[in-house]
């Protein structure tokens, strides 16, 4: 299926210069509880992904010898939590996955950077910030922003990623979380 995506879309454009994997999926357990399957499904969705994008994407970029290729980890990638360790696992993969590409690639003239999100306001993050009336102050208030991010902090720095104004930019991991991988406020440390 990615292979076919990539082939449409340069037959459709002529050329591919912009790809952003923002595929992702959650599993909730330690390594203990996680089940076998879906720590798979994990690594599936959250780093094979990736990797089969650049696969059959990045040769149509070397060819025109430029291109930005954009991976979303996640603030988990540097900070990991309790009972996440499989998302954990592929986020610091997704991260490394990066960088790599971006060794193996920037010679070639492609880009490849990562965005690292904290809590951001989607569909993946609404059960935990519904689950009970704490949750939603929690995470805004573990950012020293004071607040969840929404999609369009996100978009943002994907657009800096894509665009030229970012030439010089690959290897990279932007934190879009607040401030949360910063550190600890002395507030949240005494709750």
């Amino acid at each position: 299926g990615v292979e076919a995506l990539v082939r449409e879309t340069v037959d459709r454009h002529g050329s591919l210069d912009v790809v952003f994997s923002n595929a992702g999926i959650m599993r909730d357990g330690s390594v203990v509880d996680l089940p076998e399957d879906d720590w798979d499904a994990l690594f599936a969705v959250n780093v094979k992904g990736s990797f089969l994008l650049g696969k059959h994407a990045i040769p149509h970029m070397s060819a025109t010898g430029s291109g930005s290729f954009i991976i979303t980890a996640s603030a988990n990638s540097f900070y990991a939590e309790s009972d996440i360790a499989g998302y954990c696992a592929t986020k610091g993969a997704a991260m490394q996955l990066t960088r790599a590409m971006a060794i193996d690639h920037g010679p070639e003239g492609v880009r490849v950077n990562c965005i690292c999100p904290g809590w951001i306001e989607t569909a993946m993050s609404q059960p935990f910030l519904d689950e009970n009336p704490d949750s939603r102050a929690f995470a805004g208030r573990i950012a020293p922003s004071g607040r969840i991010g929404q999609p369009e902090d996100v978009a943002e720095v994907a657009l800096f990623l894509a665009s030229d104004e970012s030439r010089f930019v690959t290897g990279a991991a932007y934190n879009v979380d607040g401030g949360w991988t910063a550190g600890m406020t002395k507030a949240l440390a005494l709750i």
